[in-house]
């Protein structure tokens, strides 16, 4: 017994021939690859070979540290809206997925016809349709999606990290400022007092005018000094709670000091520890989906395979509607193959190819930029540690030179420029040296950063920060 007439039998033989035929010129694309350069061995700046001892950060810093940071990764407006794309990209990848399964639904369908008489119809039952993946075009289309949405994983995951390593900073920052801001308040209190010293000696006729005048040109600078340092903390803790997804009240407090000493980095951190930086993790999935939507595209320009079918029941009497003698089924299998296109297909494959020439490109150029950050961040750290030692000690000869002066000036032995020349020296130093310590805290957290997370943990601390 026949379940499909002879006619149809014949239709799948030449669908059958037909996709041979097709298949004998059927090759797809090689894929594009990448071409960065390999990992080194060993970072080029020779100081990962000191030991160290426990972690870069003070265990005060980090507890308060993690506070920011857990409020942040909470709160902050453009880490939801990346998560939110993250959903919409496996989404995406679930709808690329069901294109290869068999659809199917059901109808009913009432309707009336007249002509010379007046004609009921009633229709019930179930659709079919499902295109067989012969060539892999739907797979190729599916493992894209998910790649893309691999890819928004690792640009969520960026972000984060980026957010991280913004609220550390900003807080360093904020630190500095509150540390400069009292520096200023007492540059302020010492100019004070030696204007009322001039003063009183101006009124006795001891000191001379263009002393009394150099004082007050000199109070009135550092008062302007002082409103410029609020304003600026105002505008950074604004910023901090922006991050943390705060309403920007100018109510956070950030008073502390700067830590002065860092431990060293840790030794024998590999080169290839960079593969777990998001961006590259990034760019090599948006790499590989490029690929396979080459391929997808070249899939297009061949047959393609698809069954449809129905089974139900058609009747003119709505009673007779679940009849079995009403029941009817049908069974096509449709091939297509583009014939004329205006070259819209081919197109299609070269600009999905271009595509994947710029996603590796940018793959290698993502590579290339992490080495660079990496090995400026290690460089400064030298250069930036040798540097605070000479500031630290212009600072300490700049506060005696200050007390010498004013020392010498009230025995009438140097004028006045002099002292206050010394006063701003000193003042300066003192300033630089908490820039500094600011500075080297910054290039730690951009060496995280560049790194794609903290350095490999000690045995006796646990690394920061601790992302989940």
């Amino acid at each position: 017994m026949k379940i499909f007439p002879d006619c149809l039998y014949t239709f799948f033989l030449w669908i059958f021939t037909a996709t041979l035929v097709s298949g004998c010129f059927y090759k797809v694309p090689v894929p594009v690859q990448e071409s960065p350069p390999s990992f080194p061995e060993n970072w080029s700046n020779s100081h990962l070979r000191e030991p160290v001892s426990g972690i870069w950060l003070p265990v005060q810093y980090r507890n308060l540290l993690m506070q920011l940071i857990d409020e942040g990764i909470r709160n902050n407006q453009q880490l939801k809206a990346q998560a939110a794309r993250v959903d919409m990209a496996v989404q995406n990848a679930l709808i690329a997925g069901a294109d290869a399964v068999p659809q199917l639904s059901a109808f009913l369908r009432g309707g009336r016809q007249r002509s010379q008489s007046t004609r009921d119809s009633f229709d019930v039952g179930l659709d079919l349709g499902w295109e067989l993946d012969l060539l892999g075009k739907l797979d190729d289309r599916e493992q894209a999606a998910l790649f893309e949405a691999s890819m928004s994983v690792e640009n969520w995951r960026e972000i984060r990290l980026s957010l991280v390593a913004e609220i550390a900073g900003q807080w360093f920052t904020l630190l500095e400022n509150y540390q400069q801001l009292a520096l200023i308040q007492q540059r302020e209190q010492n100019l004070s007092q030696n204007l009322q010293i001039i003063e009183e000696g101006y009124t006795m006729g001891i000191s001379p005018s263009l002393d009394l005048h150099l004082a007050r040109a000199d109070f009135s600078a550092i008062l302007a000094r002082v409103v410029a340092r609020e304003q600026e903390m105002r505008t950074q803790i604004r910023r901090m709670e922006y991050l943390l997804g705060r309403y920007p009240e100018t109510e956070l407090v950030a008073a502390g000091t700067l830590p002065r000493e860092m431990v060293d980095i840790p030794a024998g951190i590999p080169a290839n520890i960079l593969t777990r930086r998001p961006d590259i993790l990034a760019a090599g999935h948006t790499l590989a989906a490029a690929n396979l939507r080459v391929a997808e595209a070249y899939k297009n320009r061949f047959p393609s395979l698809r069954l449809t079918g129905s089974y139900g029941s058609s009747t003119d009497s709505l009673n007779r509607l679940i009849s079995s003698d009403s029941v009817v089924w049908s069974l096509f299998a449709g091939l297509t193959t583009p014939l004329l296109d205006g070259g819209r297909l081919a197109a299609m494959q070269e600009k999905n190819m271009a595509g994947a020439r710029v996603a590796a490109a940018l793959y290698t150029d993502t590579v290339l930029l992490a080495f660079v950050e990496v090995e400026n961040s290690l460089e400064a750290e030298q250069r930036l540690k040798q540097q605070q030692h000479l500031l630290e000690r212009a600072s300490e000869d700049s506060a005696s030179a200050e007390e010498l002066a004013f020392e010498q000036y009230q025995n009438g032995l140097v004028n006045f420029v002099t002292v206050l020349e010394s006063e701003r020296r000193a003042f300066d130093a003192k300033s630089t040296v908490l820039a500094i310590y600011n500075e080297r805290m910054q290039n730690r957290i951009r060496l995280f950063l560049a790194l794609g997370g903290d350095f490999p943990p000690t045995d006796s601390e646990p690394p920061f920060p601790h992302l989940p």
